[in-house]
Formats: C-alpha cells, sequence, structure tokens
C-alpha cells in the first residue's frame, strides 16, 4: 500500500472536514501519532505544522484548548501553574503549553492550555470543583466550544465528566483534594477542590458508542480524515444534550463492563 504523506494543507482539509471555522472554540484531543505522516522532520517541525495548521483554520478570533492535565494534588504534589509538566495526554498539549502566548488554568488536577482570543477567559476556573459550573468544562459548555478527535477516539474526550456529573451517576462520587499551588505570580497558596472520582466497586471504563452513534443518526457528529487516521467533532451542546438523554433512558448508557478488573 502506497504511504501516505501529509503536510499543512492536509490537516487544514481535516479540520475543515469536521466543520471548524474561523472564530471557534476548540477542544483538541490529539494522538501525534498522526503527525508521523510528516516525513523526514522532527518531531518539533511536525507539532509546529499542527498547531500553524490550526491557527489558519481558527483565525485572530479563535481559540485552541488542550488537557495538560497533572493528577498533581492526587499524588500529593505541588501543582505549578508555569513548570508542572502535563501527563499522560501526548506530546502536543505539552508542546501548547511551553508556547509563550499559551495561558493555563489552574486547576491542579485538570488544567488546560489555551492559545487565541478566548484563552484568557477558558483559563479563569474557580478552585472549587473540576467538573463543576465555574470550571473549565462548565466554560466550555456555556460557549458550545467545538469538542475534536484527531487520531482518537471520543472516548478519550474528558467533557464526558462534566455530563455524567451534571446528570448525576452512581459509579463516581465526589472527593475532596487539598494540597499547595503555585499561581502565576510564583505564590505559593493551599488550595482544596472536588474531583468527581470513579468507584472502583464498579467494574467499568468509559464507552461512547452509544454517543457517538447517536450522534451521527441526527448529522451531529462530523467525520473527516487526515492521511490514514480518522478526525472526529461535535459540539459541545450536543454532546451534553445527547448524554443527558442516554442517562435518562439508559444510567450505564456511557459506560462498559470491565472484563480485566473483574
Amino acid at each position: 500500500m502506497k504511504r501516505q504523506i501529509v503536510g499543512f494543507n492536509e490537516i487544514v482539509r481535516g479540520l475543515h472536514a469536521v466543520g471548524i471555522t474561523k472564530g471557534d472554540v476548540v477542544m483538541l484531543h490529539a494522538d501525534t501519532v498522526v503527525l508521523a505522516q510528516i516525513p523526514s522532520i522532527s518531531l518539533e517541525e511536525r507539532l509546529d505544522i499542527l498547531l500553524e495548521s490550526i491557527k489558519e483554520v481558527l483565525g485572530k478570533a479563535g481559540t485552541l484548548v488542550v488537557p495538560t492535565f497533572t493528577y498533581s494534588f492526587c499524588r500529593s504534589e505541588v501543582y505549578d501553574v508555569n513548570d508542572s509538566p502535563s501527563k499522560d495526554v501526548g506530546a502536543f498539549p505539552e508542546y501548547v503549553r511551553k508556547r509563550p502566548e499559551a495561558k493555563r488554568s489552574l486547576d491542579p488536577i485538570f488544567s488546560v492550555a489555551a492559545i487565541g482570543s478566548s484563552a484568557q477567559e477558558l483559563c479563569e476556573v474557580e478552585l472549587k470543583d473540576c467538573f463543576g459550573q465555574g470550571s473549565f468544562f462548565g466554560k466550555l459548555h456555556k460557549m458550545n466550544a467545538k469538542i475534536v478527535c484527531l487520531g482518537c477516539s471520543l472516548d478519550r474526550a474528558t467533557f464526558i465528566h462534566y455530563c455524567e456529573k451534571a446528570h448525576g451517576i452512581d459509579y463516581r462520587y465526589n472527593k475532596t483534594f487539598s494540597g499547595e499551588i503555585i499561581d502565576k505570580s510564583g505564590v505559593l497558596r493551599e488550595c482544596s477542590i472536588q474531583y468527581f472520582v470513579r468507584d472502583y466497586s464498579y467494574k467499568f471504563t468509559t464507552d461512547l458508542t452509544m454517543l457517538k452513534e447517536r450522534l451521527k443518526e441526527q448529522n451531529k457528529f462530523s467525520i473527516g480524515e487526515i492521511g490514514r487516521f480518522g478526525i472526529y467533532g461535535t459540539t459541545a451542546v450536543d454532546f451534553f444534550n445527547e448524554t443527558q438523554a442516554i442517562l435518562d433512558e439508559f444510567p450505564n448508557g456511557l459506560v462498559k463492563q470491565d472484563l480485566a478488573l473483574i
């Protein structure tokens, strides 16, 4: 099979295919294996191309947001908004976090980094509840941002936990974590925040197959491709509304049994 080569133009076309336009707010979950299709350059240069492609599509009025989660409090570590590296979210979020124009939220567990016109607003969050109305995810919902998954499944979208909490489900519960954070000015201060953690007595993993199918049936789920890999998109409002409808009818409609935990 002929190897597919990807560059700036192919990424732009893929972003347009899932309905991203100038002025949008986009929460991007990305697997950088997609960038392996860009030949003969370093990873840093590939990440540059991805960011420049996104900026081209969003324009000056748009905003890119990526997860820079650290789970610092969960490990009893100090969260430093300027220096704590992101964990387990891939190379692109860490690349964005380090950009001089990026803003980062002060949530010590589920921080995000943002670039664009709404970056400051999105990163000014209440330090009370990771998935509450005053959280980043609450703002994402109110702005009706676009949630995009590049080279990964919709299951990667952390917005699902905001939706689960809003509805009320029995396989997660609120747990308060306390510790110290260092803010943008370098000031060390105490913080307590609520995290909607999973109940490990329930043997499950997130499975958004039903959500994806319902969104597709209503033409609320866009599908494109960048080389050999898929790109998927929907809006925060459609995502939220459909999860609430699913949970009304099927209380366990967003999870599946995890046989590995039995």
